[in-house]
This record gives structure tokens, sequence and C-alpha cells, in this order.
């Protein structure tokens, strides 16, 4: 077994020796405790092992010895000093259990008892003790105290399947025991009969997939990596009733209120080339809505093959599903009465009524039957909106470009000859401008006010100006630069009345400054009283084109509108 070990320890190093460049000597460390994980694993004689190292210790000194190369010895030099630092350790190891060994020889009625009747074991603290590289507990209720006034008891008349144990420096005899096994998460999960894999989690069964969705789990605290079956039990963890949950990050979960559920039929989704993800957003769709669902995952997947039919890239594929959801679905404004329904794709889709996090996700599954992939669902805070850290918002990133078809809906447009997508494909540092994912919220930012934070958004969108001013999102700061204002100027009618063309109309009538006449037949505009005037920079039109009137109509009452589309009699 030791030349396996050897041939393996060997074979680790020379790769390294090899290497031309330089050497990470975590990867010694790691070739070496794999090594000596083996030999302990098959040897388990002390002595013999720490024999078996004094050898490779004068085989690498030869080594070093006949090597003229730096890079060489350096490795061979690591691999002596780890192998040196074992042998130091196992030495002081094989004394202090020539220590406890000496304890047990100079109590000779134990000593006796060990040699000729009983096996023998010692527990730490704990109760725990080790063997073949595993822990074990050592639960026991009834007990002798072993003395030289009971031995001879216990060598007349030998209890069977005994053993005697040292703990905390008394020496027990019992045979009311029991042993438990250590498990690790790992081993546990492959002991349960119901058991879940969040990298993945589903289950075909004659052309069907299911899964599972839950209600409650437990699980334990304080980074406990093993666990003893009774702390299941005492728990109310059961291996044949209780579902285990596997998560991606190797934390695992259980829960006693599970079931088993359906998602779709394979033909559904058969060739789409991100099957896993979207069984996901099914089984995640499933916490809301109970059904079958097949027909109209049907109806969505011949909607997207018609939309994309005459579609070559992807690109144009994107386009025509996203101008499909943001023109077909509206905004559910009342989201704070916990509609059900809007958190289901399936009854929105339906309902044509929908919520952020369901725009991307009918966004999703149309993109995966369109075979469009890399798609991810972003979520978490819009930090220039007034629900700031109490509601969530949610996006799309398809490659490396950002989409929000929330953001793009007409509803939230001040104007409705918007006919443009401002949220529309935008690289990370312009999406982001306003928005931040959970973990990247700076403490600093989450108390600000709305005011600060909608400030500290046009800072950033002033920074970045020159490199994405051709993107419609920055429309809003082109304006304010063209009225000359900094980042944290605020916009008055008085800089409008510089600005802008202004002039004061009476009854449609008003004078140029050569007092030439003009009387207004029909026009656009703003109301400038009933709109803030910070909203100026959100409308889809161009100041250039605009008018600032003062207007006067017949019965005297006065406002301030930016006019546009002005025809004149």
């Amino acid at each position: 077994m030791l030349k396996k070990s050897l041939i393996f320890l060997v074979v680790i190093v020379f790769s390294l020796l090899n290497t031309s460049f330089w050497y990470n000597q975590s990867e010694i460390n790691l070739a070496y405790s794999k090594f000596y994980s083996n030999l302990e694993k098959n040897i388990q004689d002390l002595n013999l092992v720490i024999e078996k190292l004094q050898k490779l210790d004068k085989s690498i000194s030869s080594s070093i010895n006949n090597s003229k190369s730096e890079n060489r010895i350096k490795i061979l030099n690591d691999l002596k000093s780890i192998n040196k630092t074992k042998i130091n350790s196992l030495k002081l190891k094989k004394i202090k259990n020539s220590i406890e060994l000496n304890t047990i020889r100079n109590n000779p009625f134990i000593a006796e008892l060990i040699d000729n009747w009983y096996k023998n074991l010692s527990l730490n603290d704990d109760y725990e003790y080790n063997e073949n590289n595993e822990t074990f507990r050592f639960i026991f209720k009834k007990y002798y105290i072993l003395n030289k006034d009971n031995y001879n008891y216990f060598i007349k008349n030998k209890l069977e399947n005994s053993y005697i144990i040292r703990y905390k420096g008394d020496f027990l005899i019992t045979n009311d025991y029991k042993i438990e096994k250590k498990y690790s998460y790992l081993e546990l999960y492959n002991l349960f009969k119901t058991k879940i894999d969040y990298s993945n989690p589903y289950i075909l069964i004659n052309w069907e997939y299911f899964s599972y969705k839950y209600n409650y789990y437990l699980f334990f605290k304080d980074n406990i990596d093993w666990l003893y079956l009774w702390d299941l039990e005492w728990n109310n963890i059961n291996l044949d009733k209780t579902l285990i949950i596997k998560n991606l990050d190797w934390t695992y979960f259980f829960s006693n209120e599970y079931k088993k559920v359906r998602l779709v039929n394979e033909n559904i989704i058969k060739g789409i080339t991100n099957k896993n993800e979207f069984l996901y957003n099914i089984l995640d769709d499933n916490r809301n809505i109970d059904n079958n669902y097949d027909d109209i995952l049907l109806e969505i997947k011949n909607l997207t093959l018609d939309l994309i039919k005459d579609k070559k890239t992807d690109d144009e594929k994107i386009f025509v599903i996203y101008s499909w959801v943001v023109n077909n679905i509206d905004y559910y404004k009342n989201y704070s009465d916990w509609n059900k329904q809007i958190f289901s794709w399936i009854l929105t889709y339906k309902n044509k009524i929908w919520v952020c996090d369901w725009y991307t996700k009918l966004f999703s599954y149309m993109l995966s039957f369109a075979w469009i992939n890399n798609v991810e669902t972003k979520r978490w805070f819009a930090f220039d909106s007034e629900d700031f850290l109490s509601f969530w918002h949610a996006w799309t990133r398809i490659g490396d470009y950002y989409y929000d078809s929330t953001f793009d809906d007409p509803i939230w447009s001040t104007s409705i000859s918007n006919l443009n997508f401002i949220y529309y494909k935008l690289p990370y540092d312009l999406i982001y401008v306003n928005r931040f994912d959970w973990i990247e919220i700076p403490e600093k930012y989450k108390n600000l006010s709305l005011n600060s934070r909608k400030q500290l958004v046009l800072k950033n969108m002033y920074e970045i100006y020159d490199k994405y001013k051709n993107y419609p999102l920055m429309s809003k700061i082109w304006k304010r630069i063209s009225l000359w204002l900094k980042y944290d100027d605020n916009l008055t009618l008085d800089i409008l009345k510089q600005k802008l063309p202004f002039y004061e109309v009476n009854n449609n009538l008003f004078y140029d400054k050569d007092w030439n006449k003009y009387l207004i037949y029909s026009l656009k505009y703003y109301n400038l009283n009933d709109l803030a005037l910070e909203n100026v920079f959100d409308l889809w039109i161009d100041l250039n084109q605009t008018k600032l009137f003062k207007w006067t109509d017949k019965n005297w009452n006065i406002d301030y509108r930016l006019a546009y589309d002005i025809k004149f009699y």
C-alpha cells in the first residue's frame, strides 16, 4: 500500500518539478495530505507509519543532493519540511500514547482486564472516539467505576459485550451502551428516502417532470458540519418521512411539510437549450399556483415561435419578444394588496396584468422557447424609487446586456409620444446608475432621503454621460446640460424663461420680439403648474422644439405651458 501511496505523491511532485514557471505551495500540501491520508488508512500501526515517513525523508534528501535545478530543490525542500513536521507530530502522539498506556499499566488490575477480558476505549469530553478516520459517540447509562477492590469480580464474572471506558481520568466498565456514527451532511443526504438537490432538483418519470415544494424547513445553526442520527430524531427529522434539501452552496435543510409537484410534460420543453433554468422557473411559479398549465405553456410557445419565425439574429428575436411583453402586459399598481394572482406568471399571462418580477419571468420563458441562452433574472432595488428597500425590483440580463421591460412599459411614461425603449440592451454601468443588488448597497446609502438618492443617481449619470450620451436613457442628462445645469441644480421657471423662447399669450395671441403677431390654432403642452418642474427632463420631447408660454385664458386664469406641435392660423 505504501508503494501505491508513494507513486501517487511522486506523480504530483514531478508534475510540479516539470513546471517551467511557479507553483502554489498549497498544491504540495494537498498532495502530501492525500498521500498521508491514504497511508494512515491502510497502516494502523503508528510505529510503522513513522518508519515509512522516515524512509521517505531519506529519499527526498537524496534527491535534493542529486538535483541541480533551483526550482526542483525548492519544491523538494518544501516537501521535506512538510514531511518532517508530520514525523515530529507523530512522535509526540506516540509519546502521549505511551504515557496513557503506562497509566493503564500502573493500574495492574485494569491492565489485566484489558489484556485478557474486555475491549477498551478512550473517550473525549463529548463521549466521542475515532476509529478508521470516522468519529463515533459512545452512549452509556449504567456503569461501574473500576478500582482495586472490584476488579477480581469482573475477572470472575465477565460482562458480555462490555467495554472498559477511560473518561475524564476514570476507568468505567459497562455493557449498557449504544454506539452512534457521526455523519457528514453529504453522508446523511444519501441516507434519506426523499431528497432534492438544487443543482438539479427535477425528476423525470414517464415523460413528466416533477420536483418538490415545501412550506417550512428546519436547519442546524452554528455551522455544524457533522451530525448524529440522534440529533435528527430529537428534532423530529425522519430518514423515511422528511425531505432533505441540498442547496447550491452545500447547505442543508429539512422539511416535514412538503409535497411532490408535477411541472411539465417533457415534449413541451424538448429542444430548449436552458432546460434546468426553465424548470426552475416553473417550480418557482408553482409556489403560487397548483394547476396543470401545459395548455398555456403551449400557447406561449406557439406565440413565441410565431413572433420569431422570420427573425434571423438573436437581437431580432429578443427585440420582437421584448416589444410584445411591453406592449401587451399592464402593470398591477395595487401590489400592496398581495393579490396572489400577480405572483403567478400563468395567471398574469391570462389576465395580462403583472408586477416587475413577472414581466421578466414571461420574458425569460419566451426567450427560452426562442433558444436564447445566458439569461438571468436580476432582482433587488431601484435606488431612486420611493419604495427603495421596501419592495424589490426585477430586470433581465442577457449575456453582457440588461433589459428592464417594466420601466419601458408606457404606463410609466410621462408622454404618450414615447415610442422608444430606453431600458433595452443597456451595458452594466449604465443600467446600474439607479439600482443595486442587495449585498452591494453601501450602508451609508440606506437611510438617504428620496431627493438625496435621486441627486446621487444624477451625479452618476453625469459622470458617464460622455461615454453613453447616444443612449435614449441619457436624454434627461442632455436636456439638463443644454440648460447649463449641474447635477445638483434645481430647475426653475426663471431658468426656462432664460433658455427657451418665452412668450405671454392672451386669448391664443402673442407677439414675438419683432412684434410679429401669432394666433395659435392648436398646440400640445405640459402644464408646469401641475407638473413638478424636475419631470420636464423625463418628457419625451425635444426642448429645441418647445416654447414656454405664460398663458392667460379668456377667464383670466394664468398657467405656464411647455408647448410643442404648435399650429397657427
